[in-house]
């Protein structure tokens, strides 16, 4: 049987069997065509779920990732008063009563 993913793979598996999973040791004769080349062959009902859980983690984290953009508010070019150096910041601070 050919599948073009673990988990079209396990939903099958799950739907010959009448909603049960089948014995984890049971073989299988799967084509899956996104299994890796110099991976081991898929033999068993338990390499596919490993896969297909593996395949739903996968697709997990990359959609925990996404963000959405954040907006930023233009900076303005002008400021509202004149620039204020350390000196006269520390003039205000000495002549201040609080």
């Amino acid at each position: 049987m050919n599948y073009l993913s673990y988990k079209d793979a396990f939903s099958a598996l799950v739907q010959e069997n009448d909603g049960v999973l089948p014995d984890l040791y049971e073989t299988v004769n799967f084509t899956i065509y996104c299994h890796p080349a110099d991976a081991p062959p898929i033999t068993t009902v338990a390499d596919v779920v490993a896969y297909a859980i593996i395949e739903a983690s996968d697709e997990f984290r990359v959609a925990a990732f996404m963000r959405q953009p954040d907006y930023l508010v233009p900076v303005a070019d002008r400021f509202a008063g004149p620039y204020l150096g350390f000196e006269h910041i520390l003039e205000q601070a000495t002549t201040c009563y609080n």
